[in-house]
Parts: C-alpha cells; structure tokens; sequence
C-alpha cells in the first residue's frame, strides 16, 4: 500500500498497517513497529520518524528523518534543506549506502550507526554539507 502524506496532517501507524512506500510532502509521521516500515520513502517536507524496522530505499528531499531502533537502511539520500538524525536511540543500526547532497544534513554523533559504504558527497565538498559523525572519526578519500 502506498500512503501520501501531506503537509499539515500528523499521522501515527502502530504494527496493524502493511506499508510499501510512503510519499511525505508535510506534516509529522511517526511509524512505531517493524511490520509496518515502508520499503521506500519519498520525502519532500515535514517531519518522520521511523522507531523499528529495515527501510530499502529513503530518498529525503526536504525535513527532518529520524531512525531510531534497529535496523538497516540499503539506500539514504539527503537532498539540500533535509536532515537524518539518529541521535534520538542509541541502539546500533546500519546505513548500507549513503548519499549526501549539497546544503544536506547527517547527524550521529553518539556514532550508533555502521555506515557500510562510508557517507558519499554528490556534486558537492564537505564544506558545502553538515556532517556530524561524533568525535574521533577518520575520513578516507577516495575516487568516485
């Protein structure tokens, strides 16, 4: 099932709901379990959180994501204006690819995430994005 969510609305689904992907354009989103994480989000606006569960693909455009819990994100892409927090939970969680826009944001600095693949800048220098990785961290260049 696909939902769109739009700006103004607060939505909160408990483990009843069977969710493919979500489309965010606004408002606050909260999903509590891990029978209902979504395979994709496409996010423009607004504010999710996602507190259990495994998400292939998180494309965020525009707002605040918050993962919290365990789990595994294959896909993250954090577009100019949007943020992935995952300060809220210290439990451990993986990031499989990353993908950081310009004027994008990552924060992690309690370092609960394994970023598998490291944090990739598209079209972009560290100076142009917001990355907070915690403290004594090693950034390895590398070709693209």
């Amino acid at each position: 099932m696909a939902v769109p969510i739009a700006s103004g609305a607060k939505q909160s689904a408990g483990t009843g709901l069977t969710l493919t992907t979500l489309n965010q354009s606004g408002g606050i989103v909260v999903l509590q379990g891990f029978a209902n994480t979504p395979t994709l989000v496409n996010k423009t606006a607004g504010t999710l959180t996602i507190n259990a569960g495994s998400v292939t693909t998180v494309t965020n455009d525009g707002g605040r994501f918050n993962y919290n819990g365990v789990g595994t994100i294959t896909t993250l892409n954090i577009s100019d204006g949007a943020e992935a927090n995952f300060t809220q939970d210290m439990s451990d969680r993986t990031v499989t690819n990353a993908n950081l826009y310009k004027g994008g944001s990552i924060i992690d600095n309690f370092k609960t995430v394994t970023w598998t693949n490291g944090v990739d800048l598209v079209r972009c220098g560290l100076n142009e994005v917001s990355l907070d990785l915690g403290i004594h961290v090693t950034i390895t260049p590398s070709a693209v």
